[in-house]
């Protein structure tokens, strides 16, 4: 961990929330039920591509939903948090669990009918 590492996440936060249709509750370490979030994602653009690369580790891919649109791409999602006992000695939870929606605008339009997906490893 490095000194300014709680600010980054913060100013990232902050970011996404002008990025995303609703401002997404974040702040805080302990997520609560009914919290949601968004998978972090790369998005690039190469000569007639926009290739997106989303982080969505223990995701099971029947839990995914996707959809491209022209000018986006849609992702819905949940992912399960294992049954939470107290004899587990948690001291910290920051992996996020529950629901999740982000549209992700594409730089330039795209044909939908020509988009493709694969999942490896969580991304």
């Amino acid at each position: 961990m490095y000194p300014l590492e709680d600010l980054d996440r913060i100013r990232h936060q902050m970011f996404n929330s002008f990025m995303e249709p609703f401002p997404v509750r974040q702040i805080g370490v302990l997520p609560s039920p009914g919290w949601t979030w968004w998978p972090p994602v790369d998005i690039r653009e190469t000569d007639g591509e926009v290739i997106v690369s989303a982080e969505l580790p223990g995701i099971d891919p029947k839990d995914l939903d996707i959809t491209v649109n022209e000018d986006s791409l849609v992702l819905r999602g949940q992912t399960t948090a294992e049954q939470e006992r107290t004899d587990r000695g948690y001291r910290l939870r920051e992996r996020r669990y529950g629901s999740f929606h982000r549209s992700i605008p594409f730089p330039s339009q795209v044909k939908p009918d020509e988009a493709k997906a694969n999942y490896r490893d969580g991304v």
